[in-house]
């Protein structure tokens, strides 16, 4: 029973945000994140705010999912997006190129 108690304190203790190993931009309040998973798909951004998403191809720009923005957040994403297009591709590439 000391041992599991003393694994708890140290897994709890060593706990490392999930943005420390997912490459993250932060746009105007947005979080285009890139995730290790999606190495076998097209460059692509999961844009992330609160508990809402959006998945968006980055050449060209297209969305490929919504989950909870509206419409004039969308096209805000969208536009977003595509002022920073070379930038989130820079991203992409390097950090897909380790």
């Amino acid at each position: 029973m000391y041992g599991q108690a003393r694994s708890a304190k140290v897994a709890k203790r060593y706990t490392v945000p999930v943005e420390a190993f997912v490459p993250t931009v932060l746009i105007e309040g947005y979080k285009f994140r890139f995730y290790s998973s999606d190495f076998s798909e097209p460059p692509h951004v999961h844009v992330l705010r609160g508990k809402r998403q959006a998945k968006i191809w980055l050449a060209p720009i297209a969305l490929v999912y919504n989950h909870g923005f509206n419409t004039s957040e969308l096209n805000r994403i969208l536009r977003l997006t595509g002022q920073n297009q070379a930038r989130l591709l820079e991203v992409w590439h390097e950090y897909f190129s380790h």
